[in-house]
């Protein structure tokens, strides 16, 4: 018996109203006997793709902020839900992304609404998001909450993009100086030293000292890249450790300068998160709930839960931030001023956007401050090798 292949189809009735559905049949031949018998006019069909490794792979978070923009613009334009799927489905390049608004509209056109599909799919969508698209649904403001939301997206994602840029690229030509450093060391100064050994002199302290370190590199360096291994696999396995997630978490807001970027990123989203669940029209101690998972930060997300049952024992939202001490002052003052005024997703989102605008100024000050500090550091290390090196050649000239 032969196979049956499914297919999508678009066509209209006798009055030129649009319908849309799915079906299955043997072949493209077969399916258009199927809806010409039926009566319809106009009919475009398409063959479904049978899903490879590659389409069912989960949507990258930037492709889900890309489809929440679309999908927040399209309901904008008063375009229906179904509809609007299917326009995002017809201009998605991915094969993916395909699949996975096919699933969607199927899905809601079989009587689910959109939070109840878009939960068949938690890699892609958080709890988060399917508690705004809840609330959307419910209150009939869907597209402006997904605005809101793809704003929020946006927002982070743009603030993570810059402070992977401000360390990555000092990490990067880091562990390029230090490459090049091993490589001087274990090949260029052992030709030195053999050179040394027939001058019969004494040799400046600096040069011996390069000269036992390139000894020891030489010798252990089996040793040094099995513990290098080893570190980094262990480094791994407790990154998956919760208890340890936390303590890094927590150590991570004490370091030098990366520290506070990390505590104003962690704190922007924070607030930026809970403005949005409150705009939804969420209970405070269910949004602080909620928000704990989205904050990134595992810190924050202790703090979100102990915030949460403070405020169902009767404290004040700030009293509660004030004694996770994770805010600053003037989150705590905005906090405490959007409480008395009855303004707090206002005054949360107003210290999300301070917070936002500091990181990025400081993202951008470290970003031209970096680059001078790289090359004076390995301007002194490379110096302080070669002078090494030559050292012995410049005595040895004055003696002659």
């Amino acid at each position: 018996m032969a196979s049956l292949q499914r297919f999508t189809w678009s066509a209209q009735d006798v009055q030129g109203h649009a319908h849309q559905g799915d079906l299955t049949a043997r072949n493209r031949r077969a399916a258009l006997a199927q809806l010409r018998a039926q009566g319809w006019l106009g009919i475009d069909l398409r063959p479904v793709a049978h899903p490879t490794w590659r389409a069912a792979r989960a949507t990258s978070a930037r492709d889900t902020t890309v489809l929440t923009r679309q999908l927040a613009t399209l309901l904008g334009a008063d375009v229906p839900l179904l509809n609007a799927l299917v326009l995002m489905r017809e201009t998605t390049p991915q094969a993916h992304t395909w699949a996975l608004l096919e699933q969607l509209h199927r899905d809601i056109r079989g009587g689910s609404s959109l939070a109840q599909a878009l939960s068949q799919h938690p890699k892609q969508f958080d709890a988060l998001y399917r508690h705004v698209v809840s609330a959307g649904e419910a209150s009939g403001s869907l597209g402006l909450l997904l605005d809101r939301l793809a704003t929020q997206r946006e927002r982070h994602e743009s603030l993570s993009a810059q402070l992977r840029s401000a360390l990555v690229y000092p990490l990067a030509v880091v562990l390029v100086a230090v490459a090049v450093v091993a490589v001087i060391l274990v090949w260029v100064v052992p030709t030195f030293e053999s050179v040394y050994g027939g001058f019969g002199a004494s040799l400046p302290a600096l040069t011996l000292a390069l000269l036992g370190l390139s000894r020891g590199l030489v010798q252990h360096a089996h040793l040094l890249v099995l513990g290098l291994v080893l570190l980094v696999l262990a480094f791994a396995r407790l990154r998956r450790a919760s208890w340890f997630v936390a303590a890094w978490d927590r150590w991570s807001l004490h370091w030098p300068v990366v520290g506070r970027l990390r505590q104003r990123a962690a704190t922007a989203r924070w607030t930026r998160t809970l403005s949005t669940l409150l705009d939804a029209g969420t209970p405070l101690n269910s949004a602080l709930v909620s928000v704990a998972g989205a904050s990134g930060h595992r810190s924050f997300e202790l703090a979100s839960v102990a915030m949460a049952q403070a405020v169902r024992e009767g404290s004040a939202l700030t009293a509660a931030m004030q004694r996770c001490s994770l805010f600053d002052p003037v989150v705590l003052q905005l906090t405490a001023m959007g409480e008395a005024s009855g303004s707090l997703s206002a005054l949360l989102a107003k210290a999300a956007h301070l917070n936002e605008r500091e990181l990025e100024t400081q993202l951008q000050g470290l970003s031209g401050l970096i680059e001078p500090v790289i090359i004076v550091v390995l301007g002194l290390v490379i110096g302080t090798i070669v002078l090494a090196l030559y050292w012995p050649i410049f005595e040895l000239g004055q003696v002659i």
